[in-house]
């Protein structure tokens, strides 16, 4: 496609012309100037890229304007006018690309320069820190050696004279136990109350006394089908009147009460849980 139509370039002169004259086509035009019919239509769409070269140009404007009764010097000039139009496009276009050029130029120089100052940055902060980190390191090696330092002076200010420990606590001696208990504590140990249960079941009539050292527990005739159960620390004397009518329990074991019993009168007496009826007395 041709450039911009300009009133005053040589191509629309000679269109204009042409046409006043009622030219249509350009086979006649063509035979009778010699110049090929696309040259002529080069000519009038200023197309001149198309054709041989400048001096051609000139010379093809100077016969086709006298052929259509124009003046050759008023083309000439409109196509110098084109030409010189051209050259202020073709600037003003290499003047954008310039600034375009410019443009992406200052845009990589400007990311260059960042991307270089966040690199500084990033390796002077970490040299920073690491540096911080190592006189933090040495401030509390300082105060570990000046600590330790504190301590020896201290241990240099003491009194060589110091008695030894063993000889500032003889009393402590005393806290310790005795492997050996004493007699009150034995005495104590011997003595330990300890709780027995009593449990007597009648199968038949009978008869029962019993008493611990202290007082007399029981004393009563008893009914088949009962039962007496006590608990103390004794030792208790238990007599018992037709024993073999007597079951007797102590402390869950049954005792045996035929070895004891009186034959004659079936009467058994047992001191619980050690000791024998004559020694056994109250206190009363």
């Amino acid at each position: 496609m041709p450039e911009e139509i300009h009133t005053l370039y040589s191509g629309h002169l000679l269109s204009k012309a042409r046409k006043k004259k009622r030219r249509r086509g350009y086979r006649k035009l063509s035979a009778e100037l010699g110049i090929p019919e696309k040259y002529l239509e080069a000519l009038e769409n200023d197309d001149f890229s198309s054709l041989p070269g400048p001096t051609y140009i000139r010379g093809y404007l100077r016969s086709y304007s006298k052929k259509l009764d124009l003046d050759p010097e008023e083309i000439l000039a409109g196509y110098d006018r084109y030409l010189k139009d051209q050259r202020k496009k073709r600037k003003r276009k290499t003047s954008k690309t310039k600034k375009k050029k410019n443009y992406a130029y200052l845009f990589l120089l400007t990311l260059t320069a960042l991307i270089i100052f966040f690199i500084v940055s990033f390796f002077w902060i970490g040299e920073h820190k690491s540096g911080s980190y190592e006189r933090s390191l040495d401030s509390k090696a300082t105060e570990k050696e000046l600590f330790v330092e504190g301590i020896i002076e201290t241990s240099k200010s003491l009194p060589e004279d110091l008695p030894e420990i063993e000889n500032l606590t003889p009393a402590s001696r005393s806290l310790n136990p005795s492997p050996h208990p004493s007699k009150e504590i034995e005495q104590l140990l011997t003595e330990e109350k300890i709780t027995h249960s009593l449990e007597l079941n009648f199968i038949g009539e009978s008869w029962i006394e019993i008493q611990d050292k202290i007082s007399l527990l029981e004393y009563r005739l008893v009914t088949p089908g009962s039962s007496i159960n006590l608990k103390g620390e004794g030792p208790f004397k238990i007599l018992i009147g037709n024993s073999p009518n007597v079951e007797l329990t102590f402390n869950r074991q049954q005792i045996n009460l035929a070895p004891i019993t009186n034959k004659e009168t079936n009467v058994s007496c047992i001191v619980l849980p050690n000791g024998t009826c004559n020694e056994f007395f109250t206190s009363d």
